[in-house]
């Protein structure tokens, strides 16, 4: 089962299925450009194939040519590290790497060769077709298990990017899970995250599909993104409005950006039905908000190792507290607290056979579980015990703060100490004074034992590439405490009202 031949069984052969700035497939021409590259990979001898693309056509031609070739395909974020990508490369054997950027440098010994990448007949060959094809010389033996054919790199919350393999199958599985609970015909999907992340691959792409919609893939710059941060805001929401589509994905982040622009005047689309919202903890406050200014925002929840998602809220089945019901295709239980998922998930970890087989996944998750609908404490190892014995989930307060719409980024620490703090970084031109009234405000709805006493405001970010973030935007938090460890301790010691420092000078 590939996503190319269920294709060939629900879309409309002569309406465009995938298009970007420029150019617009239907079914019969995205059919006929994934055999082209087929065939470039039959020719090149590809086994393992790497994606260091931006998003565009040429990504999803080249993913679904690898489905196509039952070869495995392993896209490699442009927001890694050196290091990182290297990591990935060298540990999944790859012997091939597809990139639009001129003149890589690779551990390996290599030779390049162009691919003229031409979408229709009349295209004039130019730079901005050219993609260049690494062909990389092998030096160890990775191990797979059997049926891999795509590997998803998560860097988890320490040490290199480990890679989750995952079936042709469960990506099918998951897609048509997802196009069955939304339920939207047609619909015209707008991808915003880059493609390299196994949600937007399946769910922004996948899912439309097959649905019978169509998708738009643009350079991440196009968004206003520079790297895995948006430095332009008008860019983006001049990109929605423009192409006027039904669904988008969202981290919180980004749905805060779109609920603080509708309150300055924005008008979203009317296009708009389906806004799917994850990747982190989100207060209620932040999604009624949404809703009140008519967003049509459905939180919910996945891991790499469910093929994305897990469970989602959509418009006939919405629980605006929880992260939605449970996927049709899975099950779950709770033990000890913890959610277990069974079903069709991912086949183990690349080179760690110890981990093939698995019949279910422990998400380290700490869940409500409640006639399918599933309710996100936490994660099972974040949680601050404060020296009185009190149990905190950071991810509560910490969501309290981000909804108010003054920080960008929230961490609450505290495990053995006798409060919590934050690190935090304000939107601009946000005063201390301000910030101390807003974190008033939110300690009203904290018991004593969950308020934040004290902080530290940062000048820069957390990000993958600084190691603080992982690659799906998740805090590191161990990395991130002994990273700041002296200004924590002194925050500790000296019990100020509050601390500032220089993200620049520490990072």
């Amino acid at each position: 089962m590939n996503i190319l031949k269920q294709l060939s069984l629900s879309a409309n052969h002569g309406t465009t299925v995938l298009s970007d700035k420029i150019h617009s497939l239907n079914f019969i021409e995205l059919k006929h450009q994934v055999e082209l590259r087929v065939t470039f990979l039959k020719t090149q001898n590809v086994k393992v194939l790497g994606l260091f693309l931006d998003n565009g056509i040429d990504w999803v031609l080249f993913d679904l040519a690898a489905q196509q070739l039952e070869i495995i395909c392993i896209p490699i974020p442009l927001f890694f590290s050196h290091d990182q990508r290297d990591h990935a490369i060298k540990s999944a054997n790859i012997d091939c790497v597809i990139s639009n950027i001129q003149g890589l440098v690779f551990e390996q010994s290599c030779t390049s060769k162009i691919f003229n990448s031409q979408f229709a007949i009349n295209d004039n060959i130019s730079q901005k077709n050219m993609l260049y094809s690494y062909q990389l010389h092998k030096n160890n033996i990775a191990k797979y298990p059997e049926n891999t054919q795509k590997v998803t790199f998560t860097s988890g919350s320490t040490g290199d990017p480990k890679g989750v393999c995952l079936s042709r199958n469960n990506q099918v599985k998951v897609a048509m899970s997802l196009m069955q609970v939304i339920d939207i015909k047609a619909p015209k999907h707008l991808c915003l995250l880059p493609l390299s992340i196994l949600l937007e691959n399946i769910a922004g792409v996948y899912a439309p599909l097959l649905a019978g919609g169509s998708v738009v893939v643009l350079p991440q710059s196009e968004y206003g993104f520079s790297g895995s941060q948006l430095k332009d805001i008008s860019a983006l929401l001049t990109a929605i409005t423009t192409y006027q589509p039904n669904s988008l994905i969202l981290v919180p982040e980004l749905l805060l950006v779109l609920v603080m622009a509708c309150k300055s005047g924005w008008q979203a689309p009317k296009s708009l039905k389906f806004i799917a919202v994850g990747g982190a903890h989100i207060a209620s406050e932040l999604l009624i908000q949404a809703s009140e200014i008519g967003l049509p925002v459905y939180q919910g929840y996945g891991l790499s190792e469910c093929g994305s998602v897990v469970s989602l809220n959509t418009p006939n089945n919405n629980h605006i507290n929880s992260a939605g019901a449970v996927l049709p295709h899975l099950s779950a239980e709770v033990i000890e607290g913890e959610l277990v998922v069974k079903g069709d998930l991912y086949l183990g970890y690349l080179n760690q056979p110890d981990s093939w087989g698995k019949n279910k996944v422990f998400t380290g998750d700490l869940v409500n579980l409640t006639n399918n609908f599933l309710s996100i404490k936490g994660r099972k190892n974040n949680l601050l015990i404060s020296t009185f014995g009190r149990n905190i989930n950071p991810e509560w307060p910490e969501s309290l703060l981000f909804s108010t719409g003054v920080f960008k980024q929230c961490i609450v620490l505290g495990d053995q100490k006798p409060y919590c703090i934050a690190l935090l970084l304000p939107i601009e031109h946000t005063s201390e004074k301000q910030i101390e009234a807003v974190i008033s405000a939110i300690n009203l709805k904290l018991p004593d034992y969950a308020k934040i006493i004290n902080w530290i405001i940062l000048d820069k970010p957390f990000t993958a590439s600084n190691g603080l973030f992982t690659s799906n935007n998740r805090p590191k938090r161990n990395a991130i405490y002994h990273h700041f460890l002296s200004e924590i301790e002194a925050l500790y010691i000296n019990d100020s009202k509050h601390s500032k420092t220089n993200f620049n000078e520490t990072a």
